[in-house]
């Protein structure tokens, strides 16, 4: 696969989730080529499915932290 440059990136990084990107590509890949079964191959999409949207739950949870933190230098000025 060709490498991106996506905004999601450092999260990618940060939960070690190339492999859940690339895997689904590799199943279908090892399902062409008769390696694992149907079976075997749906396993493995709803595993990645379901990292993709606990991912997906994390990426929403530090924007809503990230939008409502107040910047360190105000938070010394509030004395808090």
């Amino acid at each position: 696969m060709v490498n991106r440059s996506y905004v999601s990136t450092p999260i990618s990084d940060e939960l070690s989730s190339r492999n859940t990107i690339t895997g689904p590509y590799q199943s279908l890949c090892d399902h062409r080529w008769g390696s694992i079964s149907q079976t075997e191959t749906h396993a493995r999409a709803s595993n990645a499915m379901q990292v993709l949207n606990d991912t997906h739950n994390y990426a929403q949870a530090v924007r809503a932290l990230q939008s409502s933190a107040k910047p360190f230098r105000e938070m010394e000025k509030d004395g808090a």
